[in-house]
């Protein structure tokens, strides 16, 4: 974990040095995909997230391809958006995938982070 965050903060730094106003976090290295992210990944993405904040940097937030769990790492450190498929199917190298809209945006609602960007 200590690499991961370290290597996170470095890349988070670089951008705001390059001048980007904001870094997408996601979990890359955890292939194949499972349908939904087991909660040791979910707690190193929030952990990794956190650690490799940097300030004035917005901070997103992808759990690769579990958009609930995108959620939960969001609400836990304070993202201000996070992306995932919400809509349609698709399929790819981790099977059939299918968007469920109306689950994240009801999930959203309940935890009141409404002002959590959604980009599909």
């Amino acid at each position: 974990m200590r690499a991961i965050v370290d290597a996170a903060r470095r890349d988070a730094l670089r951008l705001a040095e390059a001048g980007f106003d904001a870094v997408l976090f996601v979990n890359e290295g955890d292939t194949p995909f499972p349908h939904e992210a087991p909660q040791e990944t979910v707690a190193a993405m929030a952990a990794a997230v956190e650690a490799a904040r940097v300030e004035d940097l917005t901070v997103g937030v992808e759990v690769l391809f579990d958009p609930m769990a995108s959620l939960s790492v969001a609400a836990a450190t304070g993202a201000s958006f996070i992306r995932g498929g919400f809509i349609g199917a698709w399929a790819g190298t981790s099977g059939l995938r299918n968007g469920d809209a109306a689950t994240i945006l009801r999930r959203r609602a309940s935890l009141g982070l409404r002002h959590v960007g959604l980009f599909g």
